[in-house]
């Protein structure tokens, strides 16, 4: 019994990789089957601790302005799963991500940009290891100090 359901959770992991006749999956943009790069699936880079991925929609506001936003969109996301794994560090139950509000993003450099054939444009943000564990620390800190 015990065996099948190890099987059984096997086949349910790695079923779209299966059925994928052995190929790896090629990494396409969201809506489309436009090939985009790895980076853009996985938000991974080598030699940095932490990475996530950001996009923009296409905006006539122009290039820069669109940076900035698919960095911040990054920018969050990277503190959301910070908060997430430091939270379950902790087994803090609170899931109020909202009121960690001094976390600190010292460090986070834009690593890679592409655009989609639509014009999204998507980021690539890294962290290296001493600006990720004085974030992971901070958000730590502010959990602590709101149990109390």
């Amino acid at each position: 019994m015990r065996k099948s359901v190890v099987l059984l959770s096997l086949a349910l992991l790695c079923g779209p990789v299966l059925a994928d006749e052995g190929k790896a999956r090629k990494c396409v943009f969201p809506d489309s089957r436009e090939r985009a790069p790895a980076w853009v699936c996985n938000a991974h880079a080598d030699g940095w601790k932490l990475t996530a991925v950001g996009s923009a929609a296409h905006s006539a506001a122009g290039t820069a302005f669109m940076e900035q936003m698919a960095a911040a969109d990054a920018r969050s996301r990277l503190v959301r799963d910070v908060r997430r794994a430091v939270r379950d560090k902790l087994r803090i139950a609170d899931k109020d991500d909202d009121a960690v509000t001094k976390d600190t993003l010292r460090g986070v450099k834009v690593l890679q940009k592409v655009y989609d054939a639509n014009g999204t444009l998507y980021v690539l943000i890294g962290m290296n290891e001493a600006s990720a564990k004085k974030l992971a620390d901070s958000i730590a800190a502010e959990y602590r100090a709101r149990q109390q």
